[in-house]
């Protein structure tokens, strides 16, 4: 993920955790298709 991705001087890039491994369990949230999901940091 990069954030904030207007702001070059602010923007920092960010590992997101793997949604079907271990350490993305209880972090995402399936949206209604087999490809589309939420998380929350």
């Amino acid at each position: 993920m990069v954030t904030p991705v207007r702001d070059p001087e602010r923007m920092a890039v960010r590992m997101l955790p793997n949604p079907f491994g271990k350490e993305g369990r209880g972090r995402y949230r399936e949206e209604g298709g087999a490809l589309r999901f939420s998380y929350w940091l």
